[in-house]
């Protein structure tokens, strides 16, 4: 029986963040994995969600006439189920461009079997309103075979620059499946890549910038490439991530220890607030000692080992390792203690 196979996804093997962890399109991630040219083999895909009872709030069974109870619970769990996933399909269809998160859940429960996958899309669409999308997604899963068979064919090598391959395959996509489908299966994921390069195009750029220069040039990268789901695509990238990106391209090419401190500072205030920050730089402070802490000792501890290696012919091997632990733990104690008062 012919089946239909899943790749993984090529975000990971492009460096492009989270859409490899986020159960989103599972597409060629062997075809780009390794430094020599190889060949994109069948993988599984993040575990599909299951459709939880819509009706988590405990709803009442009422059967109909000439219905029992039990026939009464399935009917209602059947509304739950259809409920949930006109829902879901509503959130696929607006704003759109991560319907690949549907397909890759769907291929993955229905096993890739092209039955089974007809059979599970008609049970999610029943009684869907909006035709004309159901119509889009039963043309889009009619297309899944051939598009997996090219992208298990697909070779790249690694020597080839991300982009590049970023954009040899979305080029694929939409001689697959047409613009506007590629769009609403691979859109956000399209918008990511492009941020994540451009990112890495500015923090080139960064050290002939002004800090200031820098943070405006990564919101204008952010507005360009997110403009069709600013919202989605804010919300997968996350303040702590949000974060550490402008942290990290404000300290591209800053050396001066005092500099580098005094701009970690503000993004941080401006961030977390000032009481944060000011938690945040006694955490740094603290650790910095520590790592001295422990620098130091290894620094002496080293220091031990050749003194009493030298000596080690001078007494009994008794003797020098009854002298050598009082001495290590006597280095120990000193480097590590506490503070008075502490």
């Amino acid at each position: 029986m012919r089946r239909w196979y899943l790749v993984t996804g090529v975000c990971a093997s492009l460096g492009l963040g989270w859409w490899a962890l986020s159960g989103a399109e599972p597409a060629v991630a062997d075809a780009v994995a390794t430094a020599a040219p190889v060949t994109a083999g069948a993988a599984a895909v993040a575990p599909a969600q299951t459709a939880p009872a819509v009706a988590a709030a405990e709803q009442p069974v009422v059967a109909r006439a000439g219905e029992d109870e039990a026939a009464a619970s399935q009917r209602l769990r059947r509304q739950q189920d259809q409920a949930y996933w006109h829902q879901r399909l509503d959130g696929y269809r607006q704003p759109g461009g991560n319907l690949q998160q549907f397909f890759a859940e769907l291929l993955a429960q229905c096993g890739s079997e092209p039955d089974l996958c007809q059979a599970l899309l008609e049970q999610r669409l029943a009684e869907y309103p909006n035709q004309a999308f159901a119509d889009r997604l039963r043309r889009i899963l009619a297309r899944q075979p051939a598009y997996q068979q090219t992208m298990q064919s697909l070779v790249m090598s690694t020597e080839v620059p991300a982009q590049t391959r970023y954009q040899r395959i979305d080029a694929l996509r939409e001689q697959h499946f047409g613009a506007q489908d590629a769009e609403l299966l691979y859109g956000q994921e399209r918008a990511w890549a492009d941020y994540q390069f451009g990112f890495q195009t500015l923090l080139a750029e960064a050290p002939y910038l002004s800090p200031a220069q820098r943070l405006e040039q990564l919101q204008a990268l952010r507005q360009r490439s997110w403009q069709d789901y600013p919202q989605a695509l804010a919300q997968r990238e996350g303040d702590r991530a949000r974060y550490r990106r402008e942290r990290d391209l404000l300290l591209a090419g800053v050396d001066d220890p005092d500099q580098r401190q005094a701009l970690v500072a503000g993004l941080r205030e401006q961030h977390f607030g000032a009481e944060r920050a000011r938690r945040m730089a006694a955490r740094d402070h603290q650790l910095a000692q520590q790592q001295a802490q422990q620098q130091h000792y290894q620094q002496a501890r080293e220091a031990l080992t050749r003194e009493m290696t030298a000596l080690r012919g001078q007494m009994s091997d008794s003797v020098w390792q009854q002298q050598y632990q009082q001495r290590l733990q006597q280095l120990r104690e000193e480097a590590f203690a506490e503070p008075d008062g502490g």
